[in-house]
């Protein structure tokens, strides 16, 4: 394909860089200017989209909270009889067999109760009441035509789903989006629906149902406005209640007059969706998990595009005949000093290396300018490579003899050691050997990771060390799981802690000390403690002061990232305690870690 690209210029008979550089520029405006009125008109529509979306989602989500404090003041109507003695007495006594005036009065006063409740909001259409014998007792503007049929349809009430999800709610406020009572009522209503039970007791007297008119949620939307093409532009508010067994049950609409369906009430699946050419904005009331909805046709809301595309269109061929005009000018000027520096090129091909040239300060210039500073420097770097070769020789001499300094070290120490066993100092000897093991496996053979076992191996030398050194007022005690001894981990992670616990919390303390160093596998991770009960401190942040336990954390941080861990715990006067977790198996800066065990 790059082969391809520069022969066509040479198949075009382009030879000069003018020409191809014209032909390109003209190839790339004439893909650049549709790709650009395309590309514009589509971010703008995207922009609006966007912007529609953030302002009438906030919209939608100030109708939400105006919308629940609605429904709020509903719910504090229907609680209103769990204060009201009379009402929670009359619905306590059910049994009158042998008082038909006692039950008269009864009635009487339950029907007054229901309604004097619909006085409560202007907009409750009725409210019932169904006792615990299945009586029930209403009020309201339909109440004449439904009275005798309510009262005699308990028993199928009784049995529907919306009965029962009040039941089940007990005592909790249950929205519907219709008629419960009468589903064929044409008013704009919804439902509420309540279990009633005394406060305290938690006995149950009766269902609450009541049923509002719609137009209570005018004060949530905007109005719709009475220009028929400026409604018809703004788009439409709507609630929708899509988990009722109606599906897509309108319960409000601001704007009827938008679409045919919505005068029928019923809002089908996909109707105001984008591919059928609206946008469309939902927001969900969490309290009744009815949907606000806000719908606009893509058209309406797309309109400045329109405009937006052809200004585009315009800019963009103006700039392309700016940008030919500039290209022309300034095509000049880039191929003067290309001549020239092609000139250069060629003497220094003959062998000149000194040269009066000076080029301009653009960027062809300083190509120029550095490439012939590159040829002075060149020879100022076969000079320094036989002298870099020298060094390196050196260098290597250097590492060869650090090599033998470690073994002078071992052999000088296994000298005292030997030395101590013949003067009959033990201590000493025990010391020597003891360091020796120490240097031995901190140096590791150059290597940068160990295993446990070698790790714990390295902390009873140096403890070993400390013994002596102390005395009786040492004691140790190290405890590690068998299963984590062949796992590879970076070295010298533990003895620094160690080394800190004996120096800074076992030394100041009056008396014996002790010192605990445990290991064990704890899920995909290894665990080392260690603890003392040295004199402990009040800022742990003193830890990291020490430059051996600041070189482990950085160290432990590099190599395993965030899933090595250390945390520190300290009580003045109580100890101690450090906790390490690294991972069992790691692919860490010098490959993957773990032994198969782990």
């Amino acid at each position: 394909m790059h082969k391809l690209i520069e022969r066509i210029p040479r198949l075009l008979g382009m030879k000069k860089i003018k020409n191809q550089f014209l032909a390109a520029m003209m190839f790339l405006i004439l893909i650049s200017v549709p790709a650009l009125g395309i590309m514009s008109y589509r971010i703008s529509a995207s922009i609006i989209e966007r912007n529609h979306t953030r302002s009438y989602q906030s919209s939608l989500q100030t109708s939400g909270r105006i919308l629940e404090a609605t429904l709020d003041s509903i719910v504090s109507a229907s609680r209103t009889f769990l204060y009201d003695q009379e009402f929670l007495l009359a619905a306590q006594n059910t049994s009158f067999a042998h008082d038909p005036d006692g039950k008269r009065a009864r009635d009487a006063l339950l029907q007054e109760k229901m309604r004097y409740y619909t006085f409560y909001l202007n907009d409750i259409l009725w409210a019932g009441f169904y006792d615990q014998n299945g009586t029930l007792y209403s009020g309201g503007s339909r109440v004449n035509s439904l009275g005798a049929m309510l009262n005699s349809s308990f028993g199928q009430v009784s049995k529907t789903d919306w009965y029962r999800q009040i039941i089940e709610a007990q005592g909790k406020e249950v929205f519907f989006s219709y008629d419960v009572l009468d589903p064929t009522n044409a008013n704009e209503v919804f439902t509420c629906g309540k279990l009633v039970r005394v406060p305290g007791s938690l006995e149950e007297l009766g269902v609450l149902i009541t049923c509002v008119r719609t137009r209570i949620f005018r004060s949530a939307f905007p109005s719709a406005g009475t220009d028929a093409a400026d409604a018809t532009a703004a788009g439409c508010y709507m609630i929708l209640d899509a988990g009722s067994s109606r599906e897509q049950n309108l319960l409000y609409c601001n704007n009827p007059s938008f679409h045919e369906a919505l005068a029928k009430k019923q809002v089908p699946p996909g109707l105001f969706d984008e591919e059928s050419g609206f946008f469309t904005t939902r927001f969900q009331n969490g309290a009744t998990g009815w949907q606000l909805v806000h719908t606009v046709r893509l058209d309406d809301l797309l309109r400045d595009t329109g405009t937006i595309k052809r200004y585009t269109a315009f800019t963009a061929v103006m700039t392309a005949a700016v940008a030919i005009l500039l290209f022309l000018l300034l095509s000049n000027s880039i191929n003067r000093p290309l001549h020239k520096l092609e000139r250069v090129i060629e003497e220094v091909g003959d062998g000149k290396r000194v040269f009066d040239e000076q080029f301009s300060d653009d960027e062809i210039g300083t190509i120029g300018n550095k490439f012939l500073e590159m040829i002075g420097e060149n020879y100022r770097l076969n000079e320094s490579v036989a002298q870099l070769r020298l060094r390196q020789k050196e260098a290597q001499l250097k590492c060869l003899q650090a090599e033998i300094n470690p073994h002078f070290l071992y052999n000088t120490l296994d000298s005292i050691y030997w030395m101590a066993n013949l003067q009959k100092v033990p201590e000493i000897g025990q010391m020597a050997i003891s360091l020796s093991k120490v240097f031995k496996i901190s140096l590791n053979s150059g290597g940068e990771t160990t295993t446990v076992r070698r790790e714990i191996e390295q902390v009873e030398n140096y403890l070993i060390i400390q013994s002596l050194r102390y005395k009786d007022k040492l004691e140790y005690h190290i405890e590690a799981e068998e299963e984590i001894l062949e796992c590879e981990i970076i070295k010298i992670i533990l003895q620094p802690f160690v080394e800190n616990a004996v120096l800074h919390g076992l030394e100041p303390k009056e008396g014996r000390g002790a010192l605990w160093l445990r290991g064990k596998r704890e899920g995909e991770d290894i665990l080392f403690t260690v603890e003392d009960d040295g004199v402990g401190m009040a800022d742990t942040a003193q830890v990291h002061a020490g430059y051996g336990v600041q070189n482990v954390v950085e160290r432990v941080q590099l190599y395993y990232g965030e899933r090595g861990r250390i945390t520190f715990q300290s009580r003045p006067g109580q100890g101690t305690r450090v906790t390490i977790r690294l991972p069992a198996q790691f692919e860490g800066p010098w490959g993957p870690k773990g032994g198969e065990q782990c």
